[in-house]
């Protein structure tokens, strides 16, 4: 079976948005905690900056078709995905927490959909 064309072009498009938008959504965040002092802002700063490399190479094997790439990052990206949106809550559900919360759990989701389809064999 060719891997390239395992995965179902919708699924891969909507996996590919998910994880852009879960990138910059985590570096502005990132970015806004930067201006925080407290070591508590700094811990999630350096997850989120992990969070937001990690979406961008899977976004990008997803894009080039990776045979070899695709299940480890699909893992991994709903790992620390899922990961990011439990530290957001930790900091509420308003402002840019809630909205990285709420769009790394997407992520999350979108990357375990296209793992559990058992497409990126």
């Amino acid at each position: 079976m060719d891997l390239r064309r395992a995965i179902d072009p919708d699924q891969r498009q909507h996996c590919i948005d998910q994880c852009l938008e879960c990138h910059m959504t985590c570096l502005e965040f990132a970015a806004e905690l930067a201006c925080e002092e407290d070591a508590d802002a700094g811990e999630l700063a350096a997850l989120l900056e992990d969070c937001a490399e990690i979406c961008l190479m899977h976004a990008s094997s997803l894009v080039r078709r990776s045979v070899w790439l695709n299940r480890p990052l699909t893992e991994l990206c709903a790992e620390i995905c899922e990961r990011c949106a439990a530290a957001c809550s930790l900091r509420g559900a308003e402002g840019k927490a809630g909205e990285c919360q709420s769009v790394c759990d997407v992520c999350s989701e979108s990357c375990l959909s296209v793992s559990e389809a058992r497409v990126l064999q």
